[in-house]
């Protein structure tokens, strides 16, 4: 995370304090994962940590700056991920399943806050998306070289929409079904974006 990390007051955190934070926000990411997104109080999560609401509040204002911290991380992992090894619109795809599917837990609570309109969730889903989205949006550049930049960006949007609906549809289901949504809609993502000669192999 870029940057100092400060409690409620103002005040940069010591070490001991960074992991009494730490601690925080690994119970409330528990608590969701038991509980549901809608469901977690700072009352819960202070007492998972052993600790107290005067302590949770020291730290965060609400739950929902603490979603918020949950959510950094995601989107600095996306970030750190990058997709830049990935040869193919398939595997991109692919890939970023498995990332969503690292962080289903937080990423359901912040989207359920993004469906109420919250636009700092909305821009924490935009933020994790747009590693991915820059990863097929070069290699439709390189499947289309005169293509103007904002073309690129129509071509693949909807794409990357496409793929987080269909990996949230993923976290609903179970075996099988999970498996099938992933691949009929890395498979799709990969034929629209294949090059010509990844086409013909």
């Amino acid at each position: 995370m870029t940057g100092s990390i400060r409690a409620t007051d103002g005040r940069t955190l010591g070490d001991r304090a960074k992991l009494t934070r730490e601690n925080l926000l690994t119970c409330l990411t528990g608590l969701l994962a038991d509980k549901g997104c809608g469901d977690a109080k700072v009352v819960d999560v202070a007492k998972a940590a052993n600790t107290s609401p005067a302590t949770f509040y020291q730290y965060f204002p609400d739950i929902d700056s603490a979603l918020l911290a949950l959510g950094q991380r995601a989107v600095e992992d996306a970030r750190a991920h990058a997709f830049t090894d990935t040869a193919s619109a398939e595997a991109v795809a692919g890939e970023f399943f498995a990332l969503r599917r690292k962080h289903r837990v937080v990423l359901a609570a912040l989207d359920s806050r993004a469906a109420r309109g919250d636009q700092r969730f909305t821009a924490i889903d935009r933020q994790f998306r747009a590693p991915v989205t820059a990863a097929l949006a070069a290699l439709a550049k390189e499947r289309d070289p005169s293509a103007a930049d904002d073309l690129i960006q129509q071509r693949v949007l909807p794409l990357v929409l496409m793929l987080s609906a269909a990996s949230r549809d993923t976290s609903r289901s179970q075996g099988k079904a999970t498996r099938a949504i992933a691949q009929s809609t890395t498979r799709i993502v990969g034929m629209v974006l294949a090059t010509p000669a990844q086409l013909a192999a």
